[in-house]
C-alpha cells in the first residue's frame, strides 16, 4: 500500500480558557497574529506569557491559530483558528476622598495606557496618574473571553497655587494658601 505523505493532516482540537491552550500538546505551533509568526508549544496545555496575554487582548483579530508542526517531508496540518470574544466594556467611575481615588465598575486598571494592568483592590493616589494616560478601567480575560477594550477615566489636576514664601530670621511664612493644600520641607 501507498501512502500520500504530502496530504493535510487534520487540525488539532484545542480550547482556551482564560490564559492556557488546554488540551495543547508539543508538537502544535500557534499563532497570535494571523498566522505570520507561529510560537512552539512547549508544554501539555500551554500557557500563555503576560507579554502573550498583552498582545491577543490588544489584536483586532481577535483570533488564536494552531496548528500541528511540520515533520520533515510531512506538511504542517490543518490550522484550528479558536474566536475570541471581548468581555463586555465595563461603566467605570473613581470616587475621590483627597489624593485618594477608589475605582468601581472593572476589574483592573492601568496609569500607562495599559500596558500595565493591576487588580481593583486599592486605592489610586491621584498624584501617580499621569493626565495624558488618565486611567484605563478594563473587565479582564475570563473563560474564552478576552479583556474588554478599556475605559479611560481623564484626570484633570489643578494648577499650581499661586502662594508666596517669605523667610524671616528662622521663620517660613507661606501666604496664599487654603485648607485644601499640602506642602512639604
Amino acid at each position: 500500500s501507498v501512502t500520500d505523505e504530502t496530504s493535510t493532516r487534520k487540525a488539532p482540537e484545542v480550547e482556551f480558557s482564560n490564559n492556557t491552550l488546554n488540551k495543547s500538546q508539543i508538537g502544535m505551533e500557534y499563532s497570535l497574529n494571523g498566522g505570520a509568526s507561529w510560537n512552539d508549544v512547549t508544554a501539555n496545555n500551554q500557557i500563555l506569557t503576560e507579554n502573550e496575554m498583552n498582545v491577543l487582548n490588544n489584536d483586532p483579530n481577535d483570533k488564536i491559530m494552531i496548528r500541528f508542526k511540520k515533520i520533515g517531508d510531512k506538511p504542517a496540518s490543518s490550522i484550528q483558528t479558536i474566536l475570541l470574544e471581548k468581555q463586555t466594556k465595563p461603566k467605570a467611575s473613581c470616587e475621590f476622598s483627597g489624593n485618594k481615588c477608589k475605582l468601581s465598575g472593572g476589574d483592573e486598571y492601568s496609569l500607562n495606557g495599559g500596558f500595565t494592568w493591576y487588580p481593583m483592590s486599592q486605592e489610586i493616589n491621584v498624584r501617580d496618574v499621569n493626565t495624558s494616560d488618565g486611567i484605563w478601567v478594563r473587565t479582564k480575560a475570563s473563560g474564552s473571553k478576552k479583556a474588554s477594550d478599556p475605559c479611560k477615566l481623564q484626570v484633570v489636576k489643578g494648577a499650581a497655587p499661586d502662594v508666596s514664601i517669605e523667610v524671616k530670621a528662622d521663620k517660613v511664612n507661606i501666604k496664599g494658601t487654603t485648607t485644601q493644600m499640602e506642602y512639604s520641607t
